[in-house]
């Protein structure tokens, strides 16, 4: 992850300037992300692949022009292809802890639902 020049004069000195890979302990395909996140929700969503552009444009009424400029220039054109696959420690020591999958989130939010509706 890259960030703008605008964005870096709000940081650090001890960021500036590095590139850090940000993503998790597993790594998924979209249509695989659907999946974990409709088995997480427990509830069936469709997945339907469609353009990058097609999604960004979707976007434009939810965030600003730069915004979205950064995601027609930025990463998500390379998803893909892979290109953030592979193991990532920098968010164990963002986090200090090991990131949570999306099975462990799963469990998590399936105890805390159960406990809410036990209390009331």
């Amino acid at each position: 992850m890259s960030l703008s020049d605008d964005t870096k004069s709000n940081w650090s000195a001890e960021h500036h300037g590095k590139t850090y890979n940000l993503y998790g302990p597993e790594q998924y395909s979209f249509e695989e992300a659907y999946q974990k996140i409709s088995q997480v929700l427990n509830h069936k969503i469709k997945y339907e692949r469609i353009p990058v552009d097609a999604w960004i444009d979707s976007l434009k009424n939810f965030l600003p022009p730069r915004v979205l400029q950064h995601f027609r220039n930025g990463p998500y054109r390379d998803m893909p292809s892979g290109i953030f696959s592979g193991p990532a420690d920098t968010l164990n020591e963002f986090l200090g802890r090991k990131p949570t999958t999306l099975a462990e989130f799963r469990t998590e939010i399936n105890s805390s639902t159960e406990v809410r509706r036990a209390g009331t």
